[in-house]
Order: C-alpha cells, then structure tokens, then sequence
C-alpha cells in the first residue's frame, strides 16, 4: 500500500471519527416509582451531546430528598463504546408503549422518554407502566409493561454514564 493510499485511510477513519461525534446526541429522563409503604421515585435526566455528558439525579421518598449532577466530557473510546452499547442492547430501536399503573399491590412503575441521533438515524422511545407488581396473595391484578428488557437496557446505560 502506497503512502497516499495511507494517507487516504487515515483521512477517512479521522472523518469518520468526527462525524460520529457530531451526529451523536443523546437524552433519557427515565423515572422509577415505587407505591408502597415507603413509597419513593428516582428520576435520572442524562443528556450527551459533542461528547459532553450533563447528568442529573433526583430522589424523593423515605428517608428524603436528594439531588446531584454532574457534568464532564466522554473521551473518543468512551463514546465508541457507549455507541456500541446502545447497538448491542438495541436502544437505537423506538418503542412506544403506554400502560395503566392501577394495580392491587406494591409496585414499581416506570416512565421513559428517549431521544437518539446516531449515525443520521433518529431513535424517539416513551414507554410508561408498571414494570413489576408485588402481592403476598399471587392473585395479582393490573398489567405489566411488555418492554421491560429494553428498560432494563436503558438503565444500565445509565449506569454507564453514571461515573
């Protein structure tokens, strides 16, 4: 291979690089709820956008109140394997759902809103439901979501960018 032919290669996969960059944009405002005796919510806002993640958390409930954020840059590797996360785990797929939180015991409920450009694609998810129902007796009434793998999915992503 030739030293224009290299040349051309790098210039290519640095192009790429770039683009990837520029064309990623991420936001999740996912809240978790818990109706129970000691019933709570957490609510997780993360947005990424250039590479710069803004992350915030905020959780009412037993014992209290309590919020943090914080904000730093994703390195090229890191951004390479978060994209290759949300491919993996399917996250750049939309999903719509909406579902009745009415049940007859503990429950947890989530609702998600989601936002992904990636690679000229745009991912646009809201789902909203109880994710799991809790009663001692097994005779459980009301309905669960049918996306919850993709929940699960969306919050190890936050996991992720957690730091």
């Amino acid at each position: 291979m030739g030293k224009l032919s290299i040349l051309l290669l790098m210039s290519i996969s640095l192009f790429a690089g770039e683009t990837r960059e520029q064309d990623f944009y991420l936001k999740i405002d996912l809240t978790n709820r818990e109706k129970s005796k000691d019933s709570n919510s957490q609510r997780y806002i993360v947005e990424v956008k250039n590479k710069n993640v803004d992350y915030r958390y905020i959780y009412s409930g037993y014992p209290g109140y309590k919020k943090r954020s914080k904000q730093y840059k994703l390195t090229d590797r890191e951004l390479s394997q978060i994209i290759h996360s949300i491919k993996d785990e399917k996250i750049d797929l939309s999903k719509e759902e909406k579902r009745s939180t009415k049940a007859n015991g503990v429950t947890r409920s989530v609702d998600l809103s989601l936002f992904l450009k990636l690679e000229g694609k745009t991912t646009k998810s809201k789902i909203s439901g109880n994710v799991r129902i809790f009663r001692a007796s097994g005779k459980i009434e009301g309905e669960l979501i049918k996306n919850k793998d993709y929940i699960n999915s969306v919050e190890s992503l936050i996991g992720d960018l957690e730091r």
